[in-house]
């Protein structure tokens, strides 16, 4: 073939290559970086990405020999039916700010699209504060901040970004993230001296945050799953041991309680003030919704859209 042709269809199949990735890019800000990662763009330079987790079974808690073991941790099986979305890394302070300065022009900017706790007539500003964390980096995760302002945040990120769907994780959720496939106590084994390299505790954190994804993924792709800060889930708090399934698997469980929010909440993962015994995937905690500590921010989750689907 001559050069000249050759050259011709060389740039013709370029064409057709962005052409394709041009017409492949979802809308409303958000853009694709594989088959599973979404980037959500918040204007500003500022934006973050999501990992799509596919359904599947696994088991939930922690067996009776497992080192470190809590009580509360009783094994039982759990079928996550639907496709979720959760973020790759923990929600950073660049993000938090970002989406609690955004002025909200929307006529509906009173109320939560999320369908969660507040309803018609309830004001978004109940308590959230647009600079809450102790450790100042915009890459760090926010910290500082209670399970009630991470709700208003979730409020105002659902109507700030098409589509919306915007949520805490569940309980259950979390740690099917967190294992990514595996059953020992942490993704990467039963050596708790594999922290060092996958999450900052007390033995290397130094008493503070830091900047997200430096650590280690999990088999799925997460950053920080375990320490860095706690990250509360949607599912309220019980300090005894899960209830007991009738059927051998309990399908996408959340227990939201009938107080909304107003009794403890769960949150997961252990923090760089904590031991490794708290970072393990069964570990489970609860703070009082409206506590806040310079340990405790969150990772987001969402409702797979139709579209997505």
């Amino acid at each position: 073939m001559p050069e000249n042709k050759r050259n011709m269809l060389a740039v013709f199949l370029v064409c057709i290559g962005l052409g394709s990735l041009f017409f492949s890019l979802p809308a409303c800000g958000e853009t694709s970086n594989s088959a599973k990662e979404v980037r959500i763009d918040l204007g500003a330079g500022v934006s973050f990405d999501m990992i799509r987790v596919e359904p599947g079974t696994f088991t939930m808690g922690s067996p009776v020999d497992e080192k470190g073991r809590r009580e509360n941790e009783n094994q039982h099986a759990v079928r996550i039916t639907r496709p979720f979305s959760l973020g790759k890394y923990e929600v950073t302070q660049a993000v938090w700010e970002r989406v609690m300065t955004t002025k909200i022009t929307k006529a509906s900017a009173k109320t939560n699209q999320s369908g969660l706790y507040w309803g018609p007539g309830d004001k978004l500003d109940i308590t959230g504060k647009a600079r809450p964390s102790k450790f100042i980096d915009p890459q760090r995760p926010v910290d500082s901040v209670s399970w009630r302002q991470c709700q208003e945040f979730i409020a105002r990120l659902n109507l700030l970004v098409d589509g919306g769907g915007f949520r805490l994780p569940t309980e259950a959720e979390w740690e099917y993230a967190a294992r990514s496939g595996t059953t020992a106590p942490y993704f990467f084994g039963n050596d708790a001296s594999g922290l060092d390299a996958h999450a900052w505790y007390k033995p290397n954190g130094g008493g503070e945050t830091h900047r997200v994804g430096i650590t280690r993924p999990n088999p799925w792709g997460f950053h920080d799953m375990y320490g860095n800060v706690w990250e509360w889930c949607e599912d309220q708090f019980i300090g005894e041991p899960y209830p007991a399934s009738t059927t051998g698997v309990i399908d996408d469980p959340c227990f939201r309680g009938s107080e909304g929010g107003n009794q403890y909440q769960v949150v997961r993962g252990g923090s760089f003030a904590f031991s490794a015994r708290l970072c393990r995937s069964a570990n489970r905690n609860g703070f009082d919704p409206w506590q806040w500590d310079s340990d405790t921010g969150l990772r987001l989750g969402r409702t797979v859209t139709p579209e997505e689907k």
